[in-house]
Formats: structure tokens, sequence, C-alpha cells
């Protein structure tokens, strides 16, 4: 697979990650392929969901049947919720086919991206001077690791000071 990837940039700090998703029909043979329609929804990506969810809007669109049920625990309770496999589009292209979501109640949008989908590569957010920007690469091209940039001194003198200040202001706002 050829690796694909996003960048979704704020204006400042986000506290919700959005693009946009599309989500098709589940493909089952060559055929369905070339009569793939996909429709866009307004998608969150969740790290705390350990799958990815859609709105009832998403089923009533595509005209989805349920494959099963499953047992769900959310903040407001637990309970069986309804399952559909279908294929999720990221706004980098790439199609993840047959993907079991499960129906769901979501505030201000239509999908939620889990960590089903986002563990199938690399996702990272940063909030360097104060814009958020989160980025995902699909498949896994490398990893991300902050500590041996920081110990091993790779950051210059001026980025460590200013480092060092954005720690101390962090830490006395927490006092």
């Amino acid at each position: 697979m050829k690796p694909s990837a996003l960048t979704n940039k704020g204006n400042g700090i986000l506290r919700v990650l959005q693009t946009t998703v599309g989500v098709s029909l589940p493909v089952v043979s060559a055929v369905d392929k070339k009569k793939i329609v996909v429709e866009n929804f307004n998608g969150i990506w969740d790290t705390g969901a350990t799958s990815s969810v859609i709105t009832k809007k998403v089923v009533k669109k595509l005209n989805l049947r349920p494959v099963g049920m499953t047992l769900v625990h959310t903040a407001s309770g637990s309970g069986n919720q309804n399952q559909y496999l279908v294929n999720i589009v990221l706004p980098c292209k790439v199609m993840i086919q047959n993907v079991k979501v499960t129906e769901g109640i979501l505030f201000g949008t239509d999908i939620l991206i889990g960590m089903d989908i986002i563990n199938l590569g690399d996702f990272s957010i940063t909030n360097h001077g104060g814009i958020t920007v989160m980025s995902y690469c699909m498949p896994s091209y490398h990893s991300l690791d902050f500590v041996p940039e920081i110990n091993n001194g790779s950051f210059s003198k001026p980025d460590k000071k200013r480092l060092e200040r954005e720690i101390k202001k962090v830490i006395e706002t927490r006092v």
C-alpha cells in the first residue's frame, strides 16, 4: 500500500479533531468497487473510543442493514446497539473496507473515528505556537518519540530555553 497522509491545522488550540469522512456500502466483489457511492459526513477523531461509531443519519442516508448487535459502554450508560459493515474513506483518500461500526448517538457529528481506524497508521497531535496540528499517515510510516530529541540535545539552545519557560509556565498554572 502506498503511504497516504492528512494534516488538519486549527486556528488555535482545538478541543475537537474534525475532518470530513466518507462512508459507503461495503465492498463485496470487484464489480462493487466500480459502483461505490461515497457520502461525506462530518467526523471526529477520538482516541478514547475503542471502535468507530455512526449515527442514525448515516444509517438512513446509506440505507444500511444491521449485521449484528453489540453491547456498548458510554458515559451515559450501557446498552445493545446495531452494528453495520461500511467502507470508511479518510480525507487522505484511503478507503478502509468492511469496517464494523456501531450505531450511536453523537452530538455535532455524524461519525466518530475510533482506535480501530486510528491504529492502522500513525497519528499525532501537536500544539506548537498555540496551533493544534493533527496528522495521520497510513500505513504506519515511522515512530515519533520526543524523549530522544530532548535528552540527546538535538534541540537548539533557544528552543531548549523556550521549552523550559513553557514547562515552568504549565507547572505554575497547575499549582
